[in-house]
């Protein structure tokens, strides 16, 4: 991890930490359906051409401090994509930019993106629009570019969170430790006191952190996978598949 700004990094490792302290627009649970219990939006409704997607949000969402999540915090993060253009990691795909022909807020909870002709409403669902992730607009506008790059491991900066956890703490190089947001305004409140995400830097010092316990959690090394069954106090789960490489 070296960064975790989610307009500016591009690291799965980044985007693993982002995804704790920022709520999604959309959660995509395995089946490739959006959980709207841990969405920020409700519903969408899908015009009858597949070219106009009218997303509602809930308006529970509140940030850390008290302020709600609102459409102008999903302004926010579209003006500022496309002010980042191809510097934004995402840029041109999912049909951002170039499938867009409007964006428009409705009021504080709704949003209309209408796009330049008739698209996949699963795929522009899950691979363009959930880029519209809301990103605190009052606590972020007031930077420039250049500025959130140079905060980009600044924990004030990321103070003002809407997910289960805010960043406490980062050594680069050695760890980045998070704890739980007790404004979460999601169902399931974290069950954890700390999560810390240690950083080791060969494949045998993670399995050996993985044998004596030193990580309670942690990617099995593909070269060392035939090893796992010294790994006797270990549970192994296998994830997938990733939804976001297979659209």
């Amino acid at each position: 991890m070296n960064g975790f700004n989610p307009l500016l990094t591009s690291s799965a490792y980044d985007n693993e930490a982002e995804n704790l302290m920022y709520q999604p627009l959309f959660w995509v649970n395995r089946d490739f359906k959006i959980n709207f219990k841990l969405s920020i939006a409700k519903k969408i409704v899908v015009g009858p051409k597949h070219r106009s997607y009218t997303v509602y949000l809930s308006p529970h969402w509140k940030w850390s401090d008290g302020i709600p999540v609102t459409t102008a915090d999903v302004a926010y993060t579209y003006h500022m994509l496309m002010k980042l253009g191809p510097l934004w990691p995402g840029w041109d795909s999912g049909g951002f930019p170039g499938d867009i022909q409007s964006f428009k807020v409705l009021g504080p909870y709704a949003f209309r993106v209408v796009t330049t002709h008739p698209v996949n409403p699963t795929w522009f669902e899950l691979s363009g629009l959930s880029d519209f992730i809301p990103y605190p607009a009052h606590s972020w506008q007031k930077y420039t570019v250049k500025q959130m790059n140079d905060n980009m491991t600044n924990t004030k900066f990321f103070s003002v969170v809407d997910g289960p956890f805010r960043l406490e703490n980062f050594q680069a190089g050695r760890y980045a430790s998070m704890v739980p947001n007790p404004a979460y305004s999601g169902p399931d409140k974290p069950h954890i006191s700390r999560l810390i995400f240690r950083f080791l830097h060969s494949y045998a010092s993670v399995f050996f952190a993985l044998k004596s316990g030193t990580v309670q959690l942690g990617n099995l090394p593909a070269p060392l996978y035939p090893a796992r069954k010294q790994l006797t106090d270990d549970r192994l789960t296998i994830t997938g598949p990733n939804w976001g490489c297979l659209l």
